[in-house]
């Protein structure tokens, strides 16, 4: 198993992992589920990140061809443990562990889509007549790079996976309309949007530590926070502050998250754009130091061309911080609730979302303040737990 230094969100293959309490920092858990942490980038790439989705493979075949053969072996699945009194969820190794073997289990959770691994389970629980759920994440719909691989795959294993699963979960209500496209009847999807642990972002130190830990000045900041990869729309952002930053010359654009190998394209266009002494790039930053930088932050900008109810935007919000959001993140909930600004992902309307959020016309710290009650009231895990999330 590979190590880490953390517990957390791995941004890379959207999976938790959890660190063995006996202090030999071996990965407890890989699988998707909420944990007690942040979303964190781990020091050593997690198991299922050294066997990433098809999204952000560097050479698709070829790395597609060489994890198939890595786990054919080695194929995981989340299950249930209760043994030991513990009800942690655990991975198990199908075939090569005969004390827990697949087939011994009721049922398995299977999650995201493009995922060689993904593809080689579910054919493995037919062959074993296992029943399973199938959570997209987000991934269901055919978008970013390698078009066609992703139709073939699409064809050939996704929809016969999610007409097969017991139940299928939605993170969204696009997603939700995206399964009954692929021929899943209604009755066998079920919503449950993200969530989040509110409590942990509600420390509010200005943003001290973060901009002390990082150099950064005391100018107000507009803040990105994700994968520097296209479909998350950096680059849109960067445009749009070139337009408004001689108009808000005091504001700086803070761009902060792990590289999908974007990040020199857009490094030369902010230098083309003559805004290097304005943006600030930084990687991912986790736990304490990401608290702090919501906290600085005096707009938090998701400009994303694609993305499905999007965990930034709790964080945010849970932070009291100001959002602007683009109607691609299928999030329009909280700009319905009067908690954001909602624009199309261009970077016409973003400029003007900015330019609106920077006016007189807009109290940021009512809008953070609105942001803040709507996802505690709505997302908050304690609060979903008890049956009185608004959604549901």
């Amino acid at each position: 198993m590979k190590t880490s230094i953390q517990k957390g969100h791995c941004q890379v293959c959207g999976s938790v992992q959890r660190i063995h309490n006996n202090g030999t920092n071996k990965i407890f858990n890989h699988g998707f589920t909420r944990s007690g942490g942040f979303g964190y980038w781990t020091s050593a790439p997690c198991w299922g990140s050294s066997h990433q989705a098809l999204e952000i493979s560097c050479d698709i075949v070829e790395d597609t061809i060489a994890r198939a053969y890595d786990i054919i072996e080695k194929i995981q699945v989340r299950v249930t443990a209760q043994e030991e009194e513990t009800a942690d969820m655990k991975w198990y190794v199908i075939g090569t562990d005969r004390k827990h073997n697949v087939k011994k289990y009721d049922a398995v959770h299977l999650s995201m889509n493009w995922s060689a691994i993904t593809a080689i389970t579910f054919i493995y629980l037919k062959l074993t007549n296992t029943p399973f759920y199938f959570s997209a994440m987000g991934w269901l719909s055919i978008q970013g790079r390698a078009i066609i691989l992703k139709h073939i795959y699409f064809n050939v294993i996704t929809l016969p996976l999610v007409r097969s699963a017991k139940m299928c979960v939605a993170v969204s209500k696009r997603e939700v309309n995206e399964y009954i496209g692929c021929g899943v009847s209604p009755e066998k999807i079920v919503y449950i949007p993200n969530g989040i642990e509110s409590a942990e972002f509600e420390k509010d130190d200005g943003g001290a530590h973060f901009r002390k830990k990082y150099n950064i000045d005391k100018r107000p900041i507009i803040f990105f926070i994700g994968r520097i990869d296209l479909i998350k729309g950096p680059d849109i952002l960067l445009r749009a502050f070139g337009k408004i930053c001689n108009d808000f010359p005091s504001y700086q654009l803070i761009i902060a998250g792990n590289n999908l190998g974007y990040l020199s394209t857009i490094k030369s266009e902010c230098k083309a754009l003559k805004l290097v002494n304005k943006v600030t790039f930084l990687g991912p930053i986790i736990g304490e130091d990401k608290v702090s930088a919501y906290h600085s932050a005096k707009l938090v900008v998701i400009p994303s061309r694609f993305d499905s109810m999007t965990i930034v935007a709790l964080e945010a919000a849970a932070s009291s911080a100001a959002i602007l959001i683009t109607k691609e993140c299928d999030f329009s909930e909280l700009a319905l609730a009067s908690s954001g600004i909602e624009v199309n992902a261009n970077e016409v309307e973003v400029e003007e979302g900015i330019r609106l959020a920077l006016s007189s016309k807009v109290d940021l710290k009512k809008l953070g303040n609105n942001a803040k009650n709507f996802v505690l009231n709505n997302y908050d895990w304690n609060i979903r737990r008890n049956g009185n999330a608004g959604w549901a």
